[in-house]
This record gives structure tokens, sequence and C-alpha cells, in this order.
């Protein structure tokens, strides 16, 4: 398996421009938020192990795999959009946060995003790659620790 620093050099290639990051720094927690509620939409298991839990801890595995210092950081980023998912359910129900989720997903994933893309001239890395869909949350949370100088485990600067 490709170690972090591959993996935030890969997704760093395809991010070089400063508006195409402005984007992604909007839509990549957005887009995270939109698939916690989808899935919890999901009308299986209970309000602690349901689709969306079980997605996020899958999401952690992996990055727990790569960095324990980011996977426990995710695992704060993780638990508040599952908080924000479960009050979203709560106050329109699964349905409605069915149509939330969709539309946060059309207009981050499919339009903003395809802008940034567009503007660089590549295409979108999660159509290339699957796991670097997976690694875009952590992409971001490793430039704000690179921000706030929090070690990533000796991994260098990849910005």
């Amino acid at each position: 398996m490709k170690g972090l620093r591959s993996w935030l050099l890969e997704y760093n290639e395809h991010h070089a421009d400063a508006h195409n990051r402005a984007i992604h720094g909007i839509c990549i927690p957005v887009t995270v938020f939109a698939l916690c509620c989808a899935f919890r939409a999901i009308p299986v298991g209970d309000a602690l192990w349901n689709p969306a839990s079980l997605a996020l801890i899958g999401w952690l595995a992996f990055y727990l795999c790569l960095s324990w210092q980011l996977a426990l950081g995710m695992l704060m980023v993780f638990a508040v959009m599952y908080s924000g998912a479960l009050m979203l359910e709560t106050a329109v129900g699964g349905a409605g946060a069915l149509l939330v989720s969709a539309g946060l997903m059309f207009v981050c994933s499919l339009s903003l995003q395809w802008l940034g893309h567009r503007r660089e001239h590549r295409q979108s890395s999660a159509a290339q790659h699957l796991r670097l869909f997976l690694i875009a949350p952590l992409w971001q949370l490793a430039d704000g620790y690179r921000r706030l100088q929090i070690p990533l485990g000796g991994l260098a600067s990849t910005r």
C-alpha cells in the first residue's frame, strides 16, 4: 500500500491551482457531511451501528494505516459530521436528510468541484481512483496540521 506522503502528493498534483484548492476547502467537508447524511438515511441499524457509522469506521481504518495522528484528527471531524447528520435527521426526518444530502452532493461534488478542475484543465482525482476520493478529507486536514505545525509522523510538507 502507498504511504501517506505518496497519497498526499498525488492528490496535491490534481489541486495545484489556488482557486481549485479554495473550492475544495469548502466542498470536501460539505461532501463528507452529505455522504454521512445519505448513509444515515438508509433505514438499517440504530443510531450507533448503521451504514453511516460503518462507512466512517472503514474510512478511519484506512486513515489509521497511513497516520495515527491524522486518523485521530479525522475521528474528531467525523464525530462532528455524524452528530450533524443525526441532528439533521431529527429535524427533517430521514427522507428530508436524504434530499438535503442529494442537493449538497450535486452542488458541491458535481458542480463546484467540476468547475475547479476545469479551471486546472484536469480530470477530477476521484474519477481516476476511489482512494483519492477517500484521501481528500485527509489532504485537507494534513494542510491544517501543517499550518498549525502539528506533526504528521515524520511527513515533510506536501505543499
